[in-house]
């Protein structure tokens, strides 16, 4: 029975005589958790940068998603921040 379902659900999924040779999708998109992940910050970091405008997440699913485009963008942005010099008197 398992064997069968798995058989029609492979059929409904690809054509006949169609192979699946295709490499992986690349990733395009991460959640909140795996941006912060991939940025190595925590969670309420992440929401501090946004509601700063330093990270802007993608609205059009339910939940926000941030681009791989974004993430590169602020850490490019980031490293080439140089933060002001107080002179000591």
């Amino acid at each position: 029975m398992l064997e069968s379902f798995k058989k029609i659900k492979e059929e409904r999924l690809l054509p006949r005589g169609f192979t699946n040779n295709l490499p992986p999708l690349a990733v395009l998109a991460l959640s909140r958790k795996d941006a912060a992940k991939a940025l190595s910050i925590s969670l309420p970091t992440l929401d501090r940068l946004v509601s700063r405008g330093l990270l802007r997440p993608a609205r059009g699913c339910r939940k926000p998603t941030f681009s791989v485009r974004e993430l590169e963008r602020y850490l490019e942005m980031a490293a080439s921040f140089k933060p002001a010099v107080k002179e000591v008197a």
